[in-house]
């Protein structure tokens, strides 16, 4: 029997006890005071107490239940608000390598937009010199090598 029918069944007793105890002489003309009925007002009083009693502790774990299902929420959200956080800065960062034609240079190789003046030639600053004589006196194969070289905007000859 669930709960409600329980209530349900105490109350139509409670009721029925009731009308008896107005109406005594009911109960002496029919014969039907029997010691089962005489008890049935203790019966009730106990039977409702231990409902009570047992529907206490559920009361108690559902709302402990609650409390900690709340502060989970809360903790979620702060997880969830630190991940978008976190996006933001992606699509900060995605947007500066947009904006500035593929991020940094890896290795110092311009580290300026100029470019070298008349006579000057581009190279890496830990770069050796580069040599005078022509490939071919250096080991080096000449054919199918451009005459200059553009990287970012720096031309080399």
């Amino acid at each position: 029997m669930d709960r409600l029918t329980a209530m349900i069944a105490i109350a139509h007793l409670r009721l029925r006890l009731d009308y008896v105890a107005r109406h005594p002489e009911l109960l002496e003309n029919t014969g039907m005071a029997t010691p089962i009925l005489q008890g049935l007002g203790q019966m009730l009083a106990k039977l409702e107490h231990n409902l009570e009693t047992a529907a206490t502790p559920l009361a108690q774990k559902i709302a402990s239940v609650q409390s900690g299902g709340l502060e989970a929420i809360k903790r979620a959200h702060v997880k969830v608000d630190g991940i978008k956080s976190r996006v933001k800065e992606i699509e900060g960062y995605v947007a500066e390598i947009v904006g500035n034609g593929g991020g940094d240079p890896l290795d110092e190789s311009s580290n300026s937009s100029e470019k070298p003046g008349a006579g000057e030639t581009a190279t890496k600053p830990d770069s050796p010199e580069p040599s005078t004589q022509p490939p071919q006196a250096t080991g080096q194969i000449a054919e199918g090598e451009p005459d200059h070289l553009t990287v970012n905007g720096v031309t080399t000859s």
